[in-house]
C-alpha cells in the first residue's frame, strides 16, 4: 500500500460539474532517491519507487479542458521540473501523463524504473539550453538582389547582369548558411549531447535558420552564454543573430540515448533472395511516500 500526506482528489462517487477536477494525478518526472526537495518548487509529493523518486501531484485540470487551467497546469508541471533541474538530474514525463492515485503512479514508474534510470544516466550533471541562430532583425528576408546599373542598350548585355545578380544573391545565401553552419558547431562544442530541430519561424515572425537543444553541463551554461556573446559579431557580419535560453529540464533527452547502429560488413554474404510463393509468417502534495513492494 502506498501512503501520502498529499491533499488526494475529492472522491468522484457523486456527479461532478462539467469544471471540476478530473480524479487523477500528474507525473511530473522523476529523480534519484535522496534528492533534496528544493526550494521553491510548487506543492507536489514524492513516492519513493526503489532508487527513484516519482515526482507526483493531484490533478488540477477540469473535464471541460479549459485552455487557460491547462495553461496553468502546465506551467506548474514546468515550475516544479525546472526546480530539481536547477540543483539535480530530473527525467521529465510527457506534460498531461495522469495515473488515478500515488499507488498507479508508483506503479507507473515502478513499470519502466530501467528505462527512467537510463535516462537519468544519460543526462547526470546536465540541463538542457536552447540555441538559435536567427535572422538579424534587421533582416527581413533573403539576402538583398544587387542593384543593376543602368540597362544596357543591348538585350544580351541585360542579361548577363541578371544572370551576375542572381548568382550575387546565390553566393550570399550559400555564404549565410555556411555562417549557420559554423556558428551552431561553435556553441555546440561543449555539448554532451545535441538534439537539432527543423527551423521553425518563431511567434513573432522571426525567422529561424537553426534551432537546437544542447545537452550541457551545469558548470557549462555560463561559458555557453559567453561564447554566444563573443559569436555576436561574427553572426552580425552574415546578417544572424544568436538567440541562448535556459537552462531548462532535460525535456528533449527525455529517452535513453539510442545504442549505435552496427557497423555495415562489407564481407557478409548478400541477403538471400525471398521464395516466390512462400507461405506469409504469422503476424503488441506534500510529503514522501514509499511504494510498497
Amino acid at each position: 500500500m502506498t501512503s501520502t500526506e498529499a491533499h488526494a482528489p475529492a472522491s468522484t462517487a457523486t456527479a461532478r460539474s462539467p469544471d471540476a477536477p478530473l480524479p487523477g494525478w500528474i507525473v511530473h518526472g522523476v529523480v534519484r532517491a535522496g534528492a533534496r526537495r528544493p526550494a521553491g518548487a510548487p506543492p507536489h509529493s514524492r513516492i519513493e519507487v526503489g532508487d527513484l523518486l516519482a515526482l507526483v501531484s493531484p490533478s488540477l485540470l477540469d473535464a471541460a479542458a479549459d485552455p487557460a487551467r491547462q495553461a496553468a497546469e502546465a506551467m506548474r508541471h514546468n515550475a516544479i521540473l525546472a526546480a530539481y533541474a536547477r540543483e539535480t538530474d530530473v527525467a521529465p514525463a510527457r506534460f498531461g501523463a495522469l495515473a488515478s492515485g500515488p499507488a498507479a503512479a508508483a506503479a507507473l514508474i515502478a513499470a519502466e524504473a530501467e528505462r527512467h534510470a537510463a535516462i537519468l544516466d544519460r543526462i547526470a550533471g546536465s540541463v538542457e539550453m536552447g540555441a538559435r541562430i536567427v535572422l538579424a532583425p534587421e533582416t527581413s528576408g533573403p539576402p538583398p538582389r544587387p542593384a543593376l546599373s543602368a540597362r544596357p542598350d543591348d538585350g544580351a548585355g541585360y542579361l548577363r547582369g541578371v544572370a551576375a545578380a542572381r548568382d550575387a544573391r546565390r553566393r550570399a545565401a550559400a555564404e549565410q548558411a555556411e555562417a549557420v553552419t559554423r556558428l551552431v558547431a561553435e556553441l555546440t562544442v561543449k555539448a554532451r549531447d545535441v538534439a537539432l530541430f527543423p527551423p521553425r519561424p518563431a511567434a513573432d515572425g522571426t525567422q529561424r535558420l537553426a534551432d537546437a537543444a544542447l545537452l550541457v553541463s551545469r558548470l557549462e551554461t555560463a561559458a555557453l552564454r559567453s561564447r554566444a556573446l563573443g559569436l555576436a559579431e561574427t553572426a552580425a557580419a552574415a546578417g544572424l543573430a544568436i538567440e541562448i535560453t535556459g537552462p531548462w529540464p532535460a525535456y528533449s533527452f527525455a529517452e535513453p540515448k539510442p545504442a549505435p547502429e552496427p557497423a555495415e560488413d562489407s564481407t557478409a554474404e548478400p541477403a538471400a533472395e525471398p521464395v516466390p510463393d512462400a507461405a506469409p509468417a504469422a503476424a503488441n502534495g506534500s510529503g514522501d511516500a514509499k511504494a510498497a513492494p
